[in-house]
């Protein structure tokens, strides 16, 4: 007998169709070609996936839900989140543990300062660790990020990258977050993982890296590969640790991945 459909559920199957294909509205496909006129040939990276282990599971539904206002279903154990194209998957951590992560979505370029306002409304927002300030503009990226933590600890951000032609009209709402562009891998050795990442993936660093931090990828996913210890930016107060995580994303074959020096697992489907 064919199984009913509430309401609820059929608003978060909707809401998967861009991560069943990525290559629909505003994703990769869309936004191949930036104004900054990079290469067409650099690598796009598609994050279907990410599946992380979190803590306090009801706090963490109500605030995607609620505070986000994005789709999410619960499953035992474990709480889905249909950002934008990039479907969250967080798995209850081992009691007593503290597991968290950095990831970031991209937002309408044109939209950052209503973003802030609509995320300042609802949660914290996390200050520059010198100039206190939440509406952070990197110059050399030419992006506005906004940074604030969810109940588990995770370091959330929106990014609105300028060289992105992706402007929306209206008021910025949940609708607006695209997809997870970034992902904290963190490592033993930065330089290693960057050669593994060029290797197997053919990426590249998106500017020059440093002994401690790269990334690696391009505008409309980048690992952020950080040093074991390296305090997390924008604070400066949270040490980069390692915990498991399994990462999906569009890959030319189908094929299994382990990161070396960290918990990573890479999962490629064409």
């Amino acid at each position: 007998m064919a199984r009913l459909l509430t309401r609820r559920s059929f608003l978060f199957s909707a809401a998967l169709l861009p991560a069943l294909h990525p290559w629909h509205g505003h994703w990769h496909g869309a936004e191949t070609k930036s104004r900054s006129g990079r290469p067409a040939e650099v690598t796009p990276v598609n994050f279907r996936k990410l599946r992380l282990l979190a803590n306090r599971l009801d706090e963490m539904r109500s605030f995607y839900r609620n505070t986000l206002q994005l789709p999410v279903r619960e499953s035992g154990d474990s709480l889905a989140v249909a950002a934008g194209s990039t479907l969250l998957e967080f798995q209850q951590g081992a009691e007593g543990s503290l597991p968290n992560y950095h990831f970031a979505f991209n937002i309408p370029e044109n939209k950052v300062e209503q973003a802030h306002r609509w995320a300042s409304a609802r949660c914290p927002l996390i200050h520059h660790w010198e100039t206190r300030e939440t509406l952070i503009h990197f110059r050399p990226w030419n992006a506005h990020s906004i940074y604030f933590p969810d109940p588990s600890g995770n370091l959330v951000e929106f990014i609105a990258r300028h060289d992105l032609d992706n402007a929306r009209t209206g008021a910025f709402g949940p609708e607006d977050i695209f997809y997870a562009s970034e992902i904290g891998v963190v490592v033993d050795s930065v330089p290693e993982t960057v050669s593994f990442l060029n290797g197997a993936l053919g990426l590249s660093p998106y500017r020059p890296p440093i002994s401690s931090f790269a990334a690696v990828g391009e505008e409309h996913g980048m690992f952020i590969v950080v040093e074991k210890e390296r305090l997390w930016y924008p604070a400066r107060k949270v040490p980069a640790a390692v915990f498991p995580s399994e990462i999906h994303l569009r890959g030319a074959r189908r094929e299994e991945l382990q990161m070396s020096g960290c918990r990573t697992t890479l999962h490629l489907q064409p």
